[in-house]
This record gives C-alpha cells, sequence and structure tokens, in this order.
C-alpha cells in the first residue's frame, strides 16, 4: 500500500508539470509560399548588388527569404541581403526597409546546391504588393532563372541598402539567388502552384497571374520544358517546383507539346502523367490538368504529331483519375479549324495563346 500510495503522489507531481510544459510551448507560424523562381538557368554576375521584384500573391504580417545556390556545385557565401517594400521600379517605400538575418547573422553561407531561410522578418505585406529583396555577394553571384518582369542591378559595392535606388542603373533579366518568398500571419488558405512549360511560364503576362483565388499562386513554368524528356522533365521536378511545401494544396498541370515535337509517344506521356497523379495524392495534393492547346501553323507541327496531341487529350479528358479537368483545346481552339488557335487568342506563332486567351484560361481553372 506505501509502494502504490508513492507512486500515485508521483504521478500527481507529474502530471501538472508535464501539462505546464506542453502549455509554454510556442505555436509554430504557418508559412505560406507566395512567390519562387524556378531554378533553370545557370549564370554569374560579377562582385554587384542585384534588386529582384517580387510580386506577392498573397499577403502576411511577416516575410521570410529563401535563398538559393541549386545550380552551384560549391558553397557561396552571402554578404548581405534588405528587404523593402517596392513603389515600382528598383524604389523602395520609406520606412520599410528591414535587415535579413539568418540564424541572427546578416551574412550566410548555402551549402553547394541547397538553399538557405532566413529569420522571419516582421512587415506587412498586402496581396498583389512588390517586395523588394537586394542582395550582395562580395565574389560572383549565381543567377538561376528567368524573370516574369525586369529586376535590378547596380554598380560594384554594396547597395542593399540603397531605398531610392537611384544606383541601380542596370537591368538584368534573371533571377539571382532569391528562390522564393514565403509569408506568414495570411488568411490565404494555402498556394495553388501552376506546373508546366513557357506556356504557363509567359512573358510579360502568363495565365496563372489571371488566377481568381484566395490562395498564394506559384508560377512553376519553364519555357521548352517537357512532361518526359530531359534532366528537368516535369515528372522529375515535380516535388522540387511543387510539391515542397505542406501549404501546397493545388497543382495545375498543363504540359506535353514539348515532348510531342520531340517524337515522344503518347504513351509515355500518359505514363508520366498518372506518374504526377500518383504523386499529388500521396502528398494529398488537389491535381487539376489542362488538355494540350492547339497548334497548327507552329513549326513542328505535323499530321503524326498531331495525333500523338490527340491522344494525350483523349486520356486527359475521360480517365476520370483526376480532381479537375480544364479543356483548354476546346476553349482556344478555332471553330473553323480545330487544329489552330483562335485568331483573336493568337501571339502570332501558332503555339503560344496571347493574353486575351491566358484571361480566358485563368478563368475556366477550379482553384
Amino acid at each position: 500500500m506505501r509502494a502504490i500510495g508513492w507512486l500515485a503522489a508521483g504521478v500527481a507531481l507529474l502530471l501538472p508539470l508535464s501539462g505546464a510544459s506542453v502549455a509554454q510551448q510556442p505555436e509554430a507560424p504557418r508559412w505560406v509560399p507566395t512567390w519562387h523562381a524556378v531554378p533553370n538557368e545557370p549564370g554569374w554576375t560579377p562582385n554587384q548588388t542585384v534588386r529582384t521584384l517580387v510580386k506577392i500573391t498573397a499577403g502576411g504580417s511577416s516575410v521570410r527569404v529563401r535563398l538559393s545556390n541549386a545550380l552551384n556545385p560549391r558553397p557561396l557565401r552571402v554578404d548581405h541581403v534588405t528587404v523593402a517594400l517596392g513603389n515600382g521600379g528598383a524604389n523602395g517605400q520609406n520606412g520599410s526597409m528591414r535587415e535579413v538575418r539568418f540564424r541572427g547573422a546578416g551574412a550566410t553561407t548555402i551549402r553547394a546546391r541547397g538553399a538557405a531561410y532566413s529569420d522571419p522578418i516582421p512587415l506587412n505585406v498586402a496581396d498583389h504588393e512588390l517586395l523588394l529583396v537586394s542582395t550582395f555577394v562580395r565574389s560572383s553571384t549565381p543567377c538561376h532563372a528567368r524573370a516574369h518582369r525586369t529586376n535590378y542591378a547596380a554598380p560594384a559595392g554594396d547597395h542593399t541598402t540603397d531605398l531610392a535606388g537611384a544606383a541601380f542603373t542596370a537591368t538584368h533579366t534573371s533571377v539571382c539567388l532569391v528562390g522564393g518568398v514565403d509569408v506568414a500571419g495570411t488568411e490565404a488558405p494555402g498556394t495553388v502552384v501552376a506546373l508546366g512549360d513557357s506556356i504557363t511560364e509567359g512573358d510579360s503576362t502568363n495565365w496563372p497571374g489571371y488566377l481568381r483565388t484566395s490562395s498564394a499562386v506559384l508560377n512553376s513554368g519553364i519555357s521548352g520544358n517537357c512532361v518526359v524528356l530531359h534532366g528537368d522533365a516535369m515528372v522529375t521536378r515535380l516535388y522540387r517546383d511543387a510539391l515542397f511545401s505542406a501549404q501546397v494544396r493545388t497543382v495545375v498541370f498543363l504540359g506535353g507539346i514539348n515532348d510531342i515535337q520531340q517524337d515522344v509517344r503518347a504513351e509515355a506521356i500518359i505514363a508520366a502523367i498518372r506518374t504526377i497523379r500518383a504523386r499529388t495524392q500521396l502528398a494529398g495534393v488537389r491535381l487539376v490538368i489542362g488538355t494540350i492547346t492547339p497548334w497548327r501553323g507552329w513549326q513542328a507541327f505535323n499530321d503524326k504529331r498531331e495525333a500523338q496531341r490527340q491522344l494525350v487529350n483523349e486520356f486527359i479528358r475521360t480517365a476520370g483519375i483526376f480532381d479537375g479537368v480544364v479543356d483548354f483545346d476546346e476553349l482556344l481552339r478555332d471553330p473553323a479549324d480545330l487544329l489552330r488557335l483562335r485568331p483573336e487568342f493568337d501571339s502570332g506563332d501558332h503555339l503560344h495563346p496571347n493574353d486575351a486567351a491566358y484571361r480566358v484560361m485563368a478563368g475556366a481553372v477550379p482553384v
């Protein structure tokens, strides 16, 4: 009886302590990816400050920056990073400049082919607001992705705190170092990722930019990208560029025409699409897929390749395994010639839709 009494007393003492310990655990912030740059184009910028223009797709009360060294086989030291709200171009808003820290330090070293997340940065950012991320590396800065809008570079030296942007006299067509931006304290339910090729990546405009959703939207399009072929094929880069965060709720997939142009058979493309479906299902992510758009008149078009496009589209329409299907083919094709883009939706090369088409495409996507 005495032993039981001591045991009961010990349990009684432990329970309140255990409860207090649990109660003291702070709740981890929910970091929602609101912008990213897909690594696809290795290059280097000499000793310069580069100012990257980030369009926030879902706002929040704090941000964190992900620096990417994905295409560099060597570690990279980053000497200084700042963020500021943008006024357009390279100019920042007064009072918005923030120093970016990495585990409390102003500089960081990113491992080879790796990434580094900054400490949280208290900064209120609104939906669709412009964020300026300025990075300075004393050696050479790796540039890893094309940009959907112009970025800026300054002469040699650290100009990361130049709010007015007067030093940023050179334009830059690639994203350097900045791999992504997340927000916390956001009302966005999660993130939608558009995975595709140049029709998704766009140029000055793109269809993901017109999506009507309360979620953040990431553009994971790469010009010339294939579903099956080459090392950065969509089936291969799915985890890196779409399923990298638990906050990703939906992937919208459009691809296959670049494989078809290189005589990949429909069966191989369909097998890869099935793999993408299985992987998104395993991750608990919705997969919405679009049919391949019309392309008669494009230089690589021929009847044999067109037959493969028809087979892939028929599979997409009838498989019944997706969370949503968008018939981009039917939306954009010319009633007078079903294999061509409608003239009012043709950018002029008979393959890429124009801005009017992008708006129609986005309006049909169930997100």
